[in-house]
């Protein structure tokens, strides 16, 4: 595990109290947070890493994305979920469809056979 130190400063005790606060409130809700919303955010994370300045990503997107979290599928069976959920704007996905083709490809019976691991 590698650490990660960060450094802060204040001009006053109630500026640094104010920041002791609000790092103790994001500690205590990442460490009582549910799966799903771990999930969820985790997932904007990666799709904003993906989009960076768009609102959307495309096929291209999700297969570089795959294989850096240890997922192999099938090109034609990830073409063919990118497809069912490219809703709004053809051939790219906002954050919803994204979150929708992710739970498709890893819950998807079809899909896990083909699939080695999913690292989160």
């Amino acid at each position: 595990m590698n650490n990660v130190f960060h450094i802060f400063a204040a001009v006053s005790k109630a500026e640094c109290d104010l920041w002791v606060k609000g790092l103790r409130y994001l500690s205590h809700d990442t460490i009582t947070s549910t799966y799903p919303l771990v999930l969820e955010r985790w997932l904007w994370k990666e799709f904003n890493e993906m989009a960076g300045e768009r609102s959307n990503i495309t096929l291209k997107d999700i297969r570089t994305f795959l294989p850096q979290v240890n997922c192999q599928i099938a090109k034609q069976r990830v073409k063919k979920a990118f497809q069912e959920v490219d809703s709004r704007k053809p051939d790219e996905l906002s954050f919803d469809d994204f979150a929708s083709l992710y739970h498709i490809l890893i819950h998807d019976d079809n899909a896990r056979k083909t699939s080695i691991a999913i690292i989160i």
